[in-house]
């Protein structure tokens, strides 16, 4: 098993790990707490991880339960930023909260993460 360092800092408790070209969380002391699943995983943000559990399927985000909280049904989903996240779908781009509602509809064809109040489109 080899850990991976993914992305930014984060203040989660787990860390991502990778096993056969699967991944999953690990606490810090080493014992697996949301199996080793996905093949597209990413660190926790903001309470909430981005993970695709194969490559048919879409992405979506688990809670550090590993429960899974807003459904894999995105082309592509990135890490939670001021409370609001960038995610793909149908090709374009837009942005969800962190239950899932589409704040922002996925209009644009490029975009970039949220920052201080504000994200490129």
């Amino acid at each position: 098993m080899s850990f991976l360092n993914v992305g930014k800092t984060t203040n989660s408790k787990l860390l991502v790990a990778s096993r056969d070209s699967k991944k999953g969380y690990l606490d810090k002391k080493g014992k697996i707490v949301i199996p080793i699943q996905y093949v597209n995983s990413n660190n926790f943000y903001e309470g909430l991880a981005a993970v695709q559990l194969d490559y048919d399927s879409g992405y979506g985000y688990i809670d550090e339960t590993g429960k899974i909280v807003i459904p894999m049904k995105y082309d592509y989903a990135a890490n939670f930023s001021e409370g609001l996240s960038l995610v793909k779908l149908n090709k374009k781009i837009g942005f969800i909260d962190k239950t899932g509602k589409q704040i922002v509809p996925c209009i644009y064809e490029d975009a970039d993460e949220f920052a201080h109040g504000l994200a490129r489109v």
